[in-house]
């Protein structure tokens, strides 16, 4: 078993990353408003589907490295801009709520590959 990442698995990490650094920075804190909440979540099933859809081969770890990227940009994110008191709970929370339209995207796309 080979355990160095893959090339596939870096680059989601890397991509879930830099979406929503730029999402939380172009909108502010995305659990802040519907408007941010429906781009990060819009984003997350998009990319998801797109993840899935690829190729069958490695699929859940390109998905479970583009929610890590995910969590990690918004933890970067909260850091920069002051995490408050309760951050540990925010990025529960926010890793709950993110993990919903990524397995909707996952999803819709096993069923329109098979």
């Amino acid at each position: 078993m080979n355990s160095y990442p893959r090339p596939e698995r870096v680059t989601s990490f890397a991509t879930g990353l830099v979406v929503s650094v730029v999402i939380n920075r172009l909108t502010g804190w995305w659990l802040n408003s519907g408007r941010a909440a429906g781009t990060m979540l819009l984003a997350e099933f998009v990319a998801a589907f797109v993840l899935a859809a690829w190729k069958s081969r490695g699929r859940r770890e390109r998905i479970i490295s583009w929610w890590a990227g995910g969590l990690v940009g918004m933890a970067l994110f909260l850091f920069a801009s002051g995490p408050g008191n309760i951050w540990p709970l925010t990025l529960v929370v926010a890793g709950i709520v993110m993990a919903a339209p990524i397995l909707a995207g996952v999803a819709l796309a096993s069923t329109l590959r098979t």
